[in-house]
């Protein structure tokens, strides 16, 4: 990955639906820059304290990876996390229509249904359902309200 495109790969937020057999689409942009950096695999994760996936290029895997591999013994806690972070990962090939099936206990850890929303994070895209993302907006649009936070945006230049 250059590091000029290393800031933003993944933006935007769209929805999705998922088939039946718990295939989803994968918006082109985001396959473009699956290609660019690994191919045509996406490594997806249980998202951290949120009924989320996260979806990671193959390179930024290994990167992650080779970090949780290096602080494994750090704590108990660390190799707990390591084994639920590495353990929980799944390698998801897309297919020739731009597909990739989502396993059942990850579909089911994040509470996913027919309708989900995909919101691009720099450097991993995240999935969710449509109704768990509406709440965590609600979340995000109450926090924003709060002083410290506003001090925060604004230090961004925003």
């Amino acid at each position: 990955m250059d590091t000029q495109n290393s800031r933003l790969l993944f933006e935007e937020t769209t929805e999705h639906l998922l088939d039946d057999k718990s295939r989803l689409i994968v918006p082109v942009r985001f396959r473009e820059v699956l290609q660019k950096d690994g191919g045509d695999c996406v490594v997806i994760t249980p998202g951290f304290g949120q009924k989320a996936l996260y979806a990671h290029t193959l390179n930024r895997w290994d990167s992650l990876s080779n970090e949780v591999w290096s602080n494994r013994k750090t704590t108990p806690e660390m190799s707990r996390f390591s084994r639920h972070f590495i353990g929980r990962s799944k390698k998801c090939f897309l297919d020739k229509q731009g597909r990739i099936v989502i396993p059942p206990t990850l579909k089911e850890t994040a509470e996913l249904n027919k309708e989900l929303m995909l919101i691009g994070l720099f450097d991993r895209f995240e999935i969710w359902s449509k109704a768990n993302w509406q709440k965590e907006e609600q979340k995000i649009l109450k926090e924003m309200n709060n002083e410290d936070m506003r001090n925060q945006i604004s230090s961004l230049g925003l």
